[in-house]
């Protein structure tokens, strides 16, 4: 995992991190002119740095929801996951809460995007009459129409530290099991003190809502 910034900027910051300055280099990145996701991606490099992987993780997340959809992205959350040691854990997950998980994670713009793509081809096949183009278009727009609704009320969070998962929003209620330390979930509603884990269904139930991230 590296920085991204200019050479300069580059040299200093990492001078900082080596330095175990790792107050000051953030503030140093958030003076820098950099965008959002880039700001993340290096906070997420620092605390990688500082050895807090669950805040790590979260920033790389954030700044690939950003749009920071790349290659290194992908691989400093793979060292990230691999360092709370949670890779096997999320591998697990069944192809439902893959699905729901990634899509809630998402760049804001992307279902947007894909939608008026569908619409485009829905009505350049509609207008040349092109059968296979219309069902495409009608079946990714019905698609689009699914993903948004299933995540459109969903909160992404990741779980700060090792969480006992309770059967209701009380400690006085069973103990199901415990969710692992930088789990990635997804929460449907709150009581009080406590958020139902929707996904991913393995981990359904209440845990106290104190110790969750948002992304």
């Amino acid at each position: 995992m590296s920085v991204k910034a200019k050479d300069q900027e580059l040299l200093k910051l990492n001078k900082l991190i080596a330095d175990g300055l790792f107050d000051d280099a953030i503030s140093y990145v958030n003076e820098l002119t950099l965008s959002s996701p880039v700001k993340n991606f290096n906070v997420g490099y620092i605390m990688f740095n500082q050895k807090q992987y669950v805040e790590a993780r979260v920033f790389l997340e954030r700044a690939q929801f950003g749009g920071m959809l790349s290659k290194e992205t992908d691989d400093a959350l793979s060292l990230v996951k691999e360092k709370l040691e949670i890779t096997a854990i999320e591998n697990e997950f069944s192809r439902t809460d893959d699905f729901i998980l990634n899509s809630a994670s998402l760049p804001a713009e992307t279902i947007p995007a894909i939608a008026l793509l569908g619409c485009v081809i829905f009505l350049i096949s509609a207008w040349k009459k092109r059968f296979f183009p219309l069902v495409l278009s009608v079946m990714s727009l019905m698609t689009v129409c699914f993903v948004y609704y299933s995540v459109k009320d969903l909160e992404v969070k990741f779980n700060q530290e090792d969480n006992i998962v309770y059967r209701g929003p009380s400690r006085i209620f069973e103990e199901l099991q415990v969710l692992p330390k930088g789990v990635k979930f997804i929460t449907s509603k709150e009581s009080q003190d406590w958020t139902f884990i929707k996904y991913p269904a393995m981990y359904s139930g209440w845990i106290y809502k104190n110790k969750a991230i948002k992304l």
